[in-house]
């Protein structure tokens, strides 16, 4: 029978022993160990307070899980049929089976807006593009009609300085018609009179003609008379001679100067004819060119017109080129806000298909996958680790990890919690997706982390954490850790992070 010291001493010994089992549990540690009382009824407390733990433990694995699987976009996850909750722990499956229901339901509905706004943001975006294409052909073509249109009204200008000098030109030959036309009458009237001369000369000719006549007779009747005279008369008989010639060659100039005057006459007829017909083409001549050149105002009234319309008309098709320009500038800076906008919208469909809401586009592997796969590569790695001295353990871990597709990242640690090696990433992994990571090194202390206690403990299984979020890639995770014996006799913990995406 203990004495009454005793007694007390083991009290003593077995309060402190729970009251460092609360002093764990209030710090957050639910991985208490399990003590043996002396007294019953402090053994009582000690196994209430180990239930409690235990409890707590497998709500908080529950909860931390179904947080875990949320944050990584996995709005599918589920409370556990097999999680018991109790008491007033009940309000907070409900309120978290509702929250994974909501935001489930929610992001469904987010999900189908976001396809439909996206199908209409690259509608919008191809009508866009060929509106403003469109706009940029019109105005391309209005440029060209600018052009041409600029070229009809030079064209029209030259072709209206071109009718003034036409103008110009028929009003000078009007007036030179004129003068011709006054010119032919004037002619006309010359030419009458030389026929009226051409008359008078006959006239003359005709009495120069009677003249000879007569001196030829008179030359005869004196040849007459100086016959009779006989000696006496043989002078004058010579002078009668002498005008009997001259009347006979003044009788032969006459009837030359006669046929002369005939064929004058004759061709002053003709040239008369002529001057009248020429007359008559220079009167109509004028009248046609007076014609023509009330034609030519007309044309240059009419061209000073179209002028005037041409501009108006280039000078409208300038301004609705403008417009046209203005209009295929305003669309392609309206192409390009569209296709900012597209991107924009393509960028949130891409964060929101970050969330798994279908369940055939779940990428979170199942639990038991992950066990199977981690319990694979534990064999693997601490078969390599046996014979393994502490300098060659990162080359030794490399090498394990060269094929593994979901080990995020292995370690070593020491019998005293701390670590051996360095942190050693798999060939997989992207860090950084979380911010500013850095990981555990040689010498960091592990003690109080509880993959390292249990695995202390229970050097013979493999322990699993909870399912946690990853500070290096923001992955779904779980840590794997397992105590071996090297063949140097050294205790180490082998810990291997499994990630479930």
């Amino acid at each position: 029978m203990m004495s009454k010291r005793s007694m007390y001493r083991q009290l003593e010994k077995d309060c402190e022993a729970i009251r460092k089992q609360t002093n764990r549990l209030a710090k957050g540690n639910l991985d208490i160990d399990k003590i043996e009382a002396g007294e019953e009824h402090l053994q009582k407390v000690s196994d209430d307070i180990n239930d409690i733990a235990i409890v707590l433990d497998e709500y908080i694995a529950e909860i931390s899980g179904v947080l875990s699987h949320l944050s990584v976009g996995d709005l599918l996850v589920q409370i556990s049929d097999t999680a018991k909750f109790y008491g007033d722990f009940i309000p907070i499956k409900t309120a978290l089976t509702k929250i994974t229901v909501s935001l489930s339901e929610t992001f469904i509905k987010i999900n189908d807006i976001m396809n439909q706004i996206n199908k209409i943001g690259e509608q919008a975006n191809h009508t866009t593009v060929l509106l403003a294409e469109n706009e940029t052909h019109i105005a391309e073509e209005m440029n060209m009609v600018t052009v041409k249109a600029d070229s009809v009204y030079e064209e029209t200008e030259r072709n209206y300085d071109s009718v003034n000098k036409i103008c110009a030109g028929m009003t000078e030959l009007m007036a030179h018609a004129k003068e011709g036309y006054a010119d032919a009458v004037q002619m006309v009237d010359a030419m009458e009179q030389v026929n009226i001369a051409s008359g008078n000369i006959s006239k003359v000719a005709d009495m120069i003609h009677s003249i000879s006549s007569q001196t030829k007779l008179l030359s005869l009747n004196a040849s007459i008379e100086a016959a009779r005279a006989g000696e006496h008369g043989r002078g004058f008989a010579v002078v009668a001679q002498e005008i009997g010639e001259l009347a006979q060659q003044t009788t032969k100039a006459v009837e030359q100067t006669g046929d002369l005057i005939e064929e004058s006459v004759s061709k002053v007829g003709e040239c008369q004819t002529v001057v009248n017909l020429t007359a008559d083409r220079f009167a109509q001549m004028k009248d046609s060119l007076g014609e023509i050149n009330e034609d030519s105002l007309e044309i240059a009234r009419n061209t000073a017109k179209q002028k005037e319309n041409i501009k108006g008309m280039v000078d409208t098709i300038a301004g609705i080129s403008s417009t046209i320009q203005n209009n295929a500038a305003l669309a392609q800076e309206n192409a390009g806000t569209n296709a900012c906008l597209y991107e924009e919208t393509a960028k949130l469909k891409e964060v929101l298909d970050t969330f798994i809401i279908d369940p055939a586009k779940r990428v979170v592997l199942k639990k038991s996958l992950v066990d199977n796969e981690a319990g694979a590569f534990m064999k693997k790695a601490l078969r390599a680790l046996k014979d393994c001295t502490e300098n060659k353990i990162d080359e030794t871990l490399k090498d394990c990890l060269k094929e593994e597709a979901h080990v995020e990242c292995a370690y070593v640690i020491g019998s005293d919690g701390r670590q051996i090696s360095h942190t050693v990433m798999g060939h997989l992994v992207e860090v950084g997706r979380t911010g500013a990571f850095k990981p555990a090194e040689p010498g960091d202390d592990h003690k109080a982390k509880r993959y390292f206690n249990q695995a202390d403990r229970q050097r013979d299984e493999l322990c699993v954490s909870h399912e946690y979020i990853s500070s290096a890639t923001g992955n779904l995770c779980s840590t794997y850790s397992k105590a071996y014996e090297s063949d140097f006799g050294m205790i180490y913990v082998l810990c291997v992070d499994m990630k479930y995406m």
